[in-house]
């Protein structure tokens, strides 16, 4: 949640409790009825009041509802400014307001950017503001005297009949006033704002935060994905070798723009201030206060392949892999995925001056159908290396043929889906290059990127942690299962599952058995046979039923033509009576 998104979060939490608050108490306790020597004014009743509390009752009521309609006037105002869409605010437009792109982002479901309880609060705001603003204009049409009472010059002539003379004019300052049926009314629509109200948070409530993106306005399946993230964040990450661990350690860096300027430091794991750790490399990237993981330092540290090994701790869509360095990118190194928690391992790209040599693998092969699967070589990485500070990214899908049509491509569905991501480092400098001190071999990493989808097959919009492990699993829709929404959950076996694509949801439908059966199983040639539109096969048919979908009556019973077929009653005994039937040989109901 952003500054912005809780800034607005307290302002629809005053708009819908500071604020009726604050009136009501000027309202009630700020002012009181004039007292006149006769007992109590009371405005409302142009009459004298022997009875205080009568009167206080009658002037907090006025006093009350016209602080009522100006409550409703702010919230018909924030009602326009929060709920109701700009113009230009829609999906493929950007908003104009922090306001509208709440509302973008709440329709879209981005519990990334935007928590539910936020969306949930801009509901409730929404729905009290609506009903505030219904209220305001029953009131002041059926109320017009409470609304706008004020107090104003009446012009009466009088005539004496004692005495001949012209008219004369007198003048009397007094205030209209609120006479019994107009209160009646006016309580009667304060009567109906609570309804309103109540009515309101009701809805709200039951509506929750925000509409399900899996599925449209009017309730059907379409595909929908989860938020693109940085997987690699915050994640743990193993390395083979880091400085520091067997005591302080001595390095050198070159300074940038400086030949042959060297500064020299200490790494030292028990020091916080003088530590390099495997967690740098997933922390919060700051360019201006660069945190490093660094290997040990020297020839000795480095004859061997150095790894940095990061689980996700769930199957994802990987779009990219980048890899930020605070000292020189090494000559040579490779990224390697995994797709069963790190039991095996199967290339994802090579880096090398030496191609052929380091990896046995052609320089910048070619990339078709056939081998769009098959990690390349490349040397593009050294090209102008800096002395530090490179970057090196991999992306799984560039150049790749079938990538335009990449949900009818199961190959590089399978190509991008990731558990567990490995870089590794093997040869810092290449052949030829000017060797350096023993201080200054080393390799440093201030971030390391895995971007991507939590992979939920087009079933869900979100990942969620499960309760029991922790780790994260989708949120199904479509009546899917599984932590990928990889399967149909049980009953819903009449079509085969199937990934959701942009142009079909591929939802799991349950199977047809009349209310007859608790399992049933999926038969591909009955689903073939159908044209494809069923192959849901029931099991176990209970109240006396049989056949594919329980649809009619085992041997030795007969059907109640009284009763659908989904009564549990539907079959009866043998008892047949004329005129209603009789019992086949194949056991199926027969009518004549």
């Amino acid at each position: 949640m952003t500054q912005y998104d809780t800034l607005l979060l307290i302002v629809l939490l005053f708009i819908i409790i500071i604020i009726p608050t604050v009136f009501l108490s000027l309202c009630l306790f700020v002012s009181a009825p004039p007292r006149v020597s006769t007992g109590w004014r009371c405005p409302l009743l142009q009459r004298s009041s022997l009875s205080a509390s009568v009167c206080a009752l009658e002037y907090m009521y006025a006093r009350t509802h016209v602080c009522v309609c100006l409550y409703v006037c702010v919230c018909a105002r924030a009602y326009v400014w929060i709920c109701l869409p700009s113009p230009q605010t829609s999906l493929q437009k950007p908003p104009q307001s922090r306001a509208a792109l709440l509302q973008v982002r709440c329709a879209r479901g981005d519990s990334k950017k935007t928590p539910h309880t936020l969306c949930h609060t801009q509901s409730l705001a929404c729905s009290l503001a609506r009903a505030h603003a219904r209220f305001l204009c029953l009131s002041f049409f059926l109320s017009p005297s409470v609304a706008r009472a004020h107090t104003h010059t009446h012009i009466q002539t009088q005539t004496h009949t004692h005495k001949p003379s012209a008219p004369r004019a007198l003048t009397h300052t007094h205030t209209h006033t609120i006479h019994t049926p107009m209160r009646t009314a006016s309580l009667a629509l304060l009567a109906l704002a609570g309804l309103c109200l109540a009515a309101a948070v009701a809805r709200a409530g039951a509506q929750g935060s925000s509409p399900d993106p899996c599925y449209d306005e009017h309730g059907a399946a379409r595909r929908c994905i989860p938020d693109f993230v940085n997987a690699a964040f915050g994640k743990e990450v193993r390395a083979s070798s880091t400085c520091g661990l067997k005591g302080p350690s001595r390095y050198c860096a070159q300074d940038k723009g400086e030949e042959g300027a060297r500064t020299c430091h200490t790494c030292d794991a028990s020091d916080p201030k003088r530590a390099h750790p495997g967690s740098y490399l997933t922390d919060l990237n700051n360019p201006h206060n660069l945190t490093c993981w660094q290997s040990e330092t020297g020839v000795q540290a480095l004859q061997g392949n150095v790894t940095l090994t990061l689980s996700l701790g769930k199957k994802f869509e990987v779009t990219y892999v980048s890899v930020q360095f605070c000292s020189k990118r090494p000559d040579s190194m490779a990224i390697f995925k995994s797709m069963d928690y790190g039991k095996t391992w199967v290339p994802f790209q090579f880096y090398s001056t030496q191609c052929r040599k380091v990896f046995n693998r052609p320089n910048r092969a070619a990339i078709t159908k056939q081998n769009e699967q098959e990690a390349v070589c490349t040397d593009a990485h050294a090209d102008g290396r800096p002395l530090s500070g490179g970057l090196v990214a991999f992306s799984t899908l560039d150049g790749r043929p079938s990538a335009h049509d990449f949900d009818n491509s199961p190959v590089l569905q399978d190509w991008v889906t990731a558990t567990d991501v490995r870089v590794t480092f093997s040869r810092l400098t290449a052949p030829g290059e000017p060797d350096e001190d023993e201080d200054s071999l080393f390799y440093a990493v201030s971030d390391l990127q895995v971007g991507g989808r939590c992979k939920c097959n087009g079933h869900a919009s979100r990942c969620v942690k499960e309760r029991d492990t922790g780790g994260l699993v989708c949120d199904c829709k479509h009546n899917t299962a599984g932590p990928e929404c990889d399967r149909c959950k049980p009953f819903h076996y009449d079509r085969p599952w199937q990934r959701a694509t942009a142009r079909e949801a591929h939802e799991c439908v349950a199977c047809n058995c009349n209310l007859h059966a608790r399992r049933c199983r999926f038969n591909m040639e009955l689903y073939k046979l159908s044209g494809r539109k069923s192959g849901g096969v029931c099991l176990n048919c209970r109240h006396n039923t049989a056949g594919r979908h329980c649809h009619y009556c085992k041997e030795g019973y007969y059907r109640d033509l009284s009763k659908p077929i989904s009564h549990r009653k539907a079959c009866k005994g043998t008892e047949v009576r004329a005129g209603h039937g009789r019992v086949g040989g194949s056991g199926r109901s027969s009518f004549v």
